[in-house]
């Protein structure tokens, strides 16, 4: 009888059952990626949908707009980015553990982002706030760019596998 298969602690992620390491060979809603780097990808979506959210502030506003827009950016990027190096470090623990671990990321995130934007406020003489939250909103929404990019390839290895 085959010993049970680790359930990873996310509804769409799975383990390929020739696998036995977990997280080896991982599906995440159809983007396979090799040990968890799903983390990663997602915030350098997020630093790369900044740096574009930016050059359209430069290009509407001028330089101090854009410059706004990357430090309301810089407030959601880093701490997710600290997050991912957290969740990475904490591979190979008890899964007992994770949920413990997740949480609390999840509180010094927030609390991180909040206090970032704070740091903005504070230090800056006059803000442009519509600038600032662009690009911190920009950089949350970032990892919804995971989606159109599993299903397109998803689809590519489904037609892939058509015999005729």
């Amino acid at each position: 009888m085959p010993a049970p298969m680790h359930r990873p602690p996310w509804p769409c992620v799975r383990v390929d059952a020739g696998c036995t390491k977990p997280y080896h060979a991982a599906s995440f809603c159809g983007l396979t990626l090799v040990r968890d780097r799903i983390a990663f990808v997602a915030v350098g979506l997020q630093a790369l949908a900044v740096l574009v959210c930016g050059l359209g502030a430069w290009a509407l506003g001028g330089w101090a707009e854009a410059r706004f827009a990357w430090l309301g950016g810089a407030a959601a990027v880093v701490p997710n980015g600290l997050f991912a190096v957290r969740l990475a470090l904490h591979r190979g623990q008890p899964a007992e553990t994770y949920p413990t671990v997740f949480l609390s990321g999840e509180l010094v995130k927030v609390l991180l982002s909040i206090a970032l934007l704070a740091l903005v406020g504070q230090s800056q003489a006059e803000i442009a706030w519509l600038a600032v939250l662009s690009g911190w909103i920009v950089a949350l929404q970032a990892p919804m760019l995971l989606l159109p990019i599993s299903w397109w390839q998803e689809r590519r290895s489904a037609s892939s596998k058509t015999v005729f």
